[in-house]
């Protein structure tokens, strides 16, 4: 489904099952009746569970909502589409193949020819999990395995033939645990996390260092990770849009400055601090100035409010 998270399944055999795995069987005891229901028997009859039961296997399907992040998000989308194109292609090649030559194209056949496929787009179709695609190919083989159920000599209504997805109907794709995905249930308070092949997965919460109070174990990540993750998924060039036309409803002109610099560099004499700490810049003319102020008065010089020392960034 484009421009939208997509419908996950989910089942598996641990607390919180992996998408599209085979589901966690529950084993439920089945009562065989004992030839009438307790209110048509007698009253004075004590109705008891019989000496041989049943097990029962049942398999439970799970749903879970999942929260990606902007970029996971369009490769999600991009996931969708390309399934939904090797659907429509597999979906074509048995059309064509019966109207031109009368010869049926199964499962099989198709699947054979995946490997050649992913070798000649590698930047498409070769991303994703081989299982996967499989499992596409089969719920193909699914739709014409009931269409050719219902075709029936002398039925009046004539069923109809399996149709092409649009990418905003294609809204799932099946996953095999461990080949191509990945499901991390949830701990105490925390994220589960799903992995999928050529979508990425969900970085884990932060730990506290037991050693050292007030710091976390590292994990591989910048320190400003999540700050930085978050001012690349805005969406600048609309809240620019937005903003200009907010400020000449208002009367006001919108001034854009360039940024770079405006944080490191002096506002006095331009010259390039040095940042011994987050909140102070350190200046070799004029000393330890602080770091907001320092950019305030930079970014309101490049808009001509200012004084007009410090130089603008090319």
């Amino acid at each position: 489904m484009r421009g939208g998270y997509s419908s996950l399944q989910a089942g598996g055999g641990t607390a919180l099952p992996p998408f599209n795995a085979p589901a966690r069987k529950c084993q439920c005891r089945a009562i065989r009746s004992a030839g009438k229901w307790p209110r048509q028997a007698a009253p004075c009859e004590a109705v008891s569970e019989p000496e041989n039961t049943d097990l029962v296997q049942v398999r439970r399907a799970y749903k879970f909502r999942a929260f990606p992040t902007r970029p996971q998000e369009g490769r999600a989308v991009r996931l969708l589409a390309d399934h939904c194109d090797l659907y429509n292609a597999a979906l074509m090649e048995r059309r064509e193949a019966w109207q031109m030559r009368h010869v049926r194209i199964g499962y099989g056949v198709q699947s054979a020819q995946l490997k050649e496929i992913r070798r000649a787009d590698p930047g498409g179709q070769g991303r994703h999990s081989f299982t996967a695609q499989q499992q596409t190919l089969r719920r193909l083989n699914t739709v014409f395995t009931a269409f050719f159920d219902r075709v029936k000599p002398g039925k009046e209504k004539k069923p109809g033939y399996p149709r092409f997805k649009p990418y905003q109907r294609f809204s799932q794709v099946l996953f095999i645990a461990g080949d191509g995905a990945k499901w991390q249930p949830s701990g105490s308070g925390k994220w589960a996390h799903a992995t999928f092949q050529a979508v990425g997965t969900r970085r884990p919460a932060p730990r506290p260092d037991p050693g050292r109070p007030g710091t976390f174990v590292p994990n591989r990540a910048r320190a400003k990770a999540g700050l930085n993750r978050s001012i690349l998924d805005a969406g600048w060039a609309q809240f620019t849009s937005i903003l200009t036309g907010k400020a000449a409803e208002a009367g006001r002109r919108l001034v854009l400055v360039n940024p770079a610099g405006t944080s490191i560099n002096c506002h006095r004499c331009g010259r390039r601090c040095e940042r011994p700490q987050r909140k102070t810049v350190m200046c070799p003319v004029h000393g330890a100035i602080d770091a907001d102020v320092n950019g305030a008065r930079n970014i309101a010089s490049r808009a001509g409010l200012g004084s007009g020392q410090a130089p603008t960034a090319a």
